[in-house]
């Protein structure tokens, strides 16, 4: 997938492809050694920026700090959660 999404870029298509195949999901452990600990804009920012197909910037909202639910699963699921809301930073 994320192969696909590089192949649109049209700003160093070849560096993004690259990026793609080495692409690793993070992993911050939350168990009681924290093991790794995640920057802080991951826990509070609400927008972060991205650079788009273009090589444009673009502020989108962070997929880390909270997910909305599609609209088929809100009745599930309940219809946003948020990583750590009450975290004080």
């Amino acid at each position: 997938m994320a192969l696909d999404v590089a192949k649109t870029y049209k700003t160093d298509p070849i560096g993004w492809q690259n990026a793609a195949k080495s692409l690793r999901q993070p992993y911050w452990g939350w168990d009681q050694y924290a093991t790794f600990i995640p920057p802080t804009q991951v826990l509070s920012d609400a927008q972060v920026q991205i650079t788009v197909a273009d090589g444009t910037k673009k502020n989108v909202p962070n997929p880390w700090l909270a997910f909305t639910f599609p609209a088929n699963k809100q009745r599930e699921f309940g219809v946003k959660t948020t990583r750590n809301p009450n975290l004080k930073t």
